[in-house]
């Protein structure tokens, strides 16, 4: 049961840009240490003050905490300051949260425990921008300076929880508890339920150490069913609006729906056709703000496990709506330096001036008006300066400064697929030089710890900063009678 009570009007304003606000759960009900009863008093003071209210928001996340809550032998003072952390940690717009938690007696008389919690939001303190790069032939992903192209480290190790030929990482939400988000890598190029190396998975790392942390899609070889729901090679993957996760399967021609928290497979959102304008080898997935999903297509059909082109299908870019009903979006020409042929990959939003930005395998980046599907301009990234290009290109990113960022890699006899991280104007498409060597075209290489590298996400790990913390707990007895 909720009510709302006057406090919000009774409380003085401490800044104009703040407002301050409650509710309070009564008699709620919790599996902790057996069956219980709360009441549950929040006061919050939010940041935004023209944000809708809150409290229908906070309510959801404390209920879906509390009922998840994996520690049954956490006190209660420990139960409530891991819950108050967490609300203020998922609603960066709060300032300040304060839980009052009273444990209400089992029986009449009996015991009742208050716990009464206030925290600060952290001062999230931003390390320096830094690119993470998808090793698909290294089987890791490394990690390099945004502003100065120096090499950081491996952030994810060779293998690590059996990463095998990575494709995209993904920042999203918090999968061991520490508040800070996570990174999803999607991995494998044999069937889920394969016994060998590389079967098809997604993968979740620690967002600043990047230790392995669990299997977040995978099939259980213990069962009989595939968890995953088919899952082979998986390209793109992207957490949409709705919080759940979109994976592109590109060989079964799907984009798979998994639950964003569990991992949970749903429901199959797209599938292929075999016809122009079809879901065809799957790739890039980006949501943008007209809530419609973005797909990049190779123009494959999958055959037994392998890309088809006989078909002569374009690759293409399409549009898909909330209920999974698509439309082409463009059918992009190849590039005049590139090499003869088009396969698109990645996909990303030009924080310039809102236009979507697509990478092509076979070379180039366009931008197009999200909007009308128009052209706006084409960029080349035939950084070997070769006819036809020698060089393939990965997805893309745009960093912190406008820029937009993409990998690519050798392909000449004997080149090994060493790697480069190209920048470039996305306005005029100048190249954009490392800062220690303006006369070169290249932002990073060709480096041999990019080792045919394909994914490219902008990283900017949170430092935590300053908290404040206060807490005050309570027993509450019932009077003994002395005999």
């Amino acid at each position: 049961m909720v009510e709302t009570s006057p406090i919000a009007d009774l409380l003085p304003v401490v800044e104009p840009n703040l407002s301050k606000s409650d509710f309070f759960l009564k008699d709620y009900l919790i599996e902790h240490q057996g069956l219980n009863r709360l009441n549950i008093n929040v006061i919050y003071t939010d940041q935004s003050n023209n944000s809708p209210n809150l409290s229908p928001l906070l309510i959801q996340q404390i209920d879906q905490t509390l009922i998840k809550y994996p520690n049954e032998s956490d006190s209660w003072r420990v139960l409530n300051r891991n819950l108050t952390e967490k609300i203020l940690t998922l609603n960066p717009n709060l300032s300040e949260i304060t839980i009052n938690l009273e444990v209400l007696p089992i029986t009449n008389p009996g015991y009742s425990f208050i716990s009464n919690i206030t925290q600060t939001q952290p001062n999230f303190i931003p390390d320096l921008q830094s690119f993470l790069v998808t090793n698909s032939d290294g089987n890791n992903i490394v990690r390099y300076d945004g502003i100065t192209g120096n090499y950081l480290g491996e952030l994810i190790a060779a293998g690590s929880g059996g990463l095998f030929k990575p494709d995209t990482a993904v920042i999203g939400p918090d999968g061991n508890g520490d508040f800070i988000n996570d990174i999803y890598v999607t991995s494998g190029d044999k069937p889920a339920t394969s016994l060998e190396l590389g079967a098809s998975a997604v993968f979740r790392y620690d967002g600043i150490t990047g230790t392995f942390i669990d299997k977040f899609i995978g099939d259980h070889p213990n069962t009989t069913i595939d968890e995953t729901a088919g899952l082979f090679r998986p390209y793109g993957a992207v957490f949409g609006p709705d919080g759940y996760f979109y994976v592109a399967s590109f060989l079964t021609d799907q984009i798979l729906r998994y639950d964003g928290q569990t991992g949970e497979f749903l429901d199959v959102f797209a599938f292929g056709n075999q016809q122009p304008g079809g879901l065809n080898g799957p790739n890039g997935l980006l949501f943008a703000p007209d809530g419609n999903l973005y797909v990049t297509t190779q123009g494959s059909v999958a055959v037994n496990g392998k890309p088809d082109f006989s078909q002569g299908l374009p690759s293409q870019i399409l549009r898909y709506n909330s209920m999974g009903q698509g439309s082409v979006f463009a059918t992009p020409k190849a590039a005049s330096d590139g090499a003869g042929f088009v396969s698109l990959l990645g996909l990303a939003l030009n924080p310039n001036n809102g236009s979507l930005a697509v990478s092509d395998f076979a070379g180039g980046i366009k931008n197009y008006d999200l909007l009308t599907g128009e052209l706006l301009n084409s960029i080349s990234t035939n950084y070997l300066a070769t006819s036809p290009s020698s060089n393939f290109l990965g997805g893309l990113t745009f960093g912190n400064d406008g820029n937009v960022y993409t990998v690519g890699f050798d392909t000449r006899e004997g080149a090994n697929n060493i790697g480069a991280i190209l920048a470039y104007n996305p306005l005029t498409g100048v190249p954009i030089p490392n800062p220690n060597n303006p006369n070169y075209n290249i932002f990073v290489g060709p480096d041999s710890r990019l080792n045919r590298p394909i994914g490219i996400t902008s990283y900017t790990p949170p430092l935590l900063g300053d908290t404040q913390f206060t807490e005050t707990f309570s027993v509450i007895s019932p009077n003994l009678a002395v005999v």
